[in-house]
């Protein structure tokens, strides 16, 4: 696999993601700019989340029979990291169909890598490129303003995200491409 590949892919086709969302939305106050793939990276696809777009889901969840009980609040708290319940992920988080035959090369590469004697440790070596290459581009759409300048940005988590992802690893990614109160302000909100 050519990683730098993958992740000038992953930056060019992110970037005009990441900007045709803001362009889209261009009054929302992001909190959420990620990738959003399958815990075998079977696909690549962009997402955000704003506040805007969690006030329209959480109302919409308050007019179904099995949530109109629960306050508006509650609901917000449960969907505000719930990429797929966003609007913007419906509506913009499509799959990245130029990056699929690099997707099909990872997962394919990741089911092929040996796992030896419970030893899983070239499994976690290919992840950690996968992982890297997607920090990598993330950095590189960071500088280019995308998810916003100082205080903006530092209210704005940028980061991997997957299907059925534990708390723990969304943390984990988080720190190494988000600056420490923006980190912060995730583990609160998870841990709320």
């Amino acid at each position: 696999m050519d990683f730098k590949l993958f992740e000038d892919q992953l930056f060019i086709h992110g970037l005009n993601a990441f900007r045709k969302i803001r362009t889209m939305r261009p009054d929302d106050h992001f909190y959420c700019f990620a990738f959003f793939t399958s815990g075998e990276f079977g696909y690549m696809a962009s997402t955000a989340s704003s506040y805007e777009g969690l006030e329209e889901v959480a109302q919409r969840y308050k007019q179904m029979e099995f949530y109109s009980h629960k306050e508006l609040g509650d609901l917000k708290r449960e969907l505000k990291w719930s990429p797929g319940d966003s609007p913007l992920h419906r509506e913009c988080g499509g799959i990245i169909d130029s990056l699929q035959g690099l997707m099909d090369q990872i997962s394919q590469e990741l089911q092929d890598t040996p796992v030896e004697n419970d030893d899983w440790s070239e499994f976690e070596a290919y992840v950690s490129k996968v992982n890297q290459a997607v920090e990598s581009a993330l950095g590189r759409i960071d500088a280019e303003g995308v998810f916003g300048i100082g205080d903006e940005r530092r209210g704005i988590v940028v980061n991997l995200l997957m299907g059925d992802q534990d708390d723990w690893s969304r943390i984990e990614f988080a720190k190494r491409v988000n600056p420490l109160e923006t980190v912060q302000m995730l583990i609160a909100d998870l841990d709320a």
